[in-house]
């Protein structure tokens, strides 16, 4: 991924996006869930909160055959991300509308439902409105958000979600509430050395034994600044500087 500050537009090696107008920027995060989820059962997903629409860019890249549906509830990212859609390569695959995904109307099911859901949770909420819903648990509270996935995931389908380490197994308690248990789950830190941040978590409804999870550890840096081998390989097709085969 680079910028250019002139256009304000950010350049992958298959599309270009502009973020102005959504609360929530384009980051490290959207790029780790986009190129982590695994899609490859999939015929339609959806992208919760789907922002200027990175995620579903990625998965409408990874998988020729996908259908990606954004929701999100702030009017600008909605903005952003249709104009990203249009002009991508993948707009015939693509399409994204305002709403709340929690009293929102669906007509199918998913096979993939993916999100880059708010998670701080502490009392103390950002100034700005609209950024305070984007990244705070203030319109999707965890709880909601696992039953309404209840009620629009194909039976064999899967959720991936990236979220904070330190919240990441209350969130995985909320889900198996709702019977969609944990398959698979990676740990991210920054460098070595350095605390665990977030998590990448695959749920279904096949329940799977703790000790059955796939489950590891990624870190983003070596100690000399530069990606690790592991996430340039991760992220192989997005970034100009990690080729595609």
């Amino acid at each position: 991924m680079s910028s250019n500050r002139s256009t304000g537009l950010f350049r992958f090696q298959r599309f270009s996006m502009t973020h102005a107008r959504s609360p929530m920027k384009i980051g490290t995060d959207g790029v780790l869930l986009g190129a982590w989820c695994d899609g490859s059962q999939a015929r339609w997903a959806l992208d919760v909160g789907t922002g200027c629409g990175l995620i579903a860019l990625m998965l409408a890249q990874r998988y020729p055959l996908l259908q990606v549906e954004g929701i999100d509830i702030a009017p600008g990212a909605v903005d952003d991300a249709r104009e990203n859609f249009a002009g991508s390569p993948f707009a015939e695959r693509l399409s994204v509308r305002q709403g709340d995904v929690l009293t929102a109307d669906f007509s199918r099911r998913y096979d993939l439902i993916v999100s880059n859901p708010p998670f701080f949770t502490e009392d103390t909420l950002p100034p700005e409105a609209s950024r305070a819903a984007a990244r705070h648990a203030v319109h999707l509270p965890a709880e909601a958000f696992a039953r309404k996935i209840t009620q629009i995931l194909a039976p064999s389908g899967r959720v991936a979600l990236i979220y904070p380490y330190r919240e990441a197994d209350r969130l995985v308690g909320f889900f198996a509430a709702e019977s969609l248990y944990l398959a698979r789950r990676t740990d991210v830190r920054g460098g070595a050395g350095r605390p665990l941040k977030r998590s990448l978590l695959e749920f279904s409804f096949t329940p799977v034994r703790a000790e059955e999870v796939a489950a590891d550890t990624l870190q983003l840096c070596e100690e000399n600044g530069r990606r690790s081998a592991r996430y340039r390989e991760l992220t192989r097709g997005f970034h100009p500087d990690t080729p595609s085969l």
